[in-house]
């Protein structure tokens, strides 16, 4: 029953040949129809992964003929200046301007609060408070008599 299965495929390699490039030309009419059935916006996707592709592969690309620039240069460049007693200098320059910079604050402070102090001064000076006068002496009024209560009455 297995020969009469495979009876009518041919056995040498020509034949295979034939059978594969057959399948493969059936298989190619497949896509080329399914492809000739997408819409606009498959073939805009296809488009923008294949944009994406070419970009991923020449970003690769030139990161590989840096490493290989730096690997043929590769000379380890000794620093021509101690790089912790240029850290220091930049942070006393850092902290004397800001040292300087406060100073001038609090004179700048200390100038405007005397000045709001002497115009404080001078409007107390001129809106003085008069001399109180006496009251001409009156009679005291006598108190008043507290008025007598309702008796409550039942019903």
């Amino acid at each position: 029953m297995t020969h009469e299965a495979y009876a009518g495929t041919q056995q040498n390699v020509a034949g295979r040949a034939k059978d594969v490039a057959l399948r493969a030309r059936d298989a190619l009419s497949v896509v080329l129809m399914e492809v000739a059935a997408w819409d606009v916006f498959k073939w805009a996707v296809i488009a923008l992964l294949a944009a994406n592709l070419l970009v991923m592969m020449l970003f690769f690309g030139s990161i590989r003929s840096h490493l290989a620039a730096s690997r043929q240069g590769e000379t380890p460049a000794q620093p021509t200046v101690d790089v912790g007693a240029e850290i220091a200098k930049q942070m006393a320059d850092v902290k004397s301007a800001l040292a300087q910079s406060i100073n001038d604050m609090q004179a700048g402070l200390r100038d405007d609060i005397a000045k709001l102090g002497a115009k404080i001064d001078a409007k107390m000076q001129t809106v003085a408070p008069k001399p109180a006068q006496p009251a001409a002496q009156t009679a005291p009024k006598p108190p008043a008599a507290p008025k007598p209560k309702k008796p409550a009455t039942q019903p």
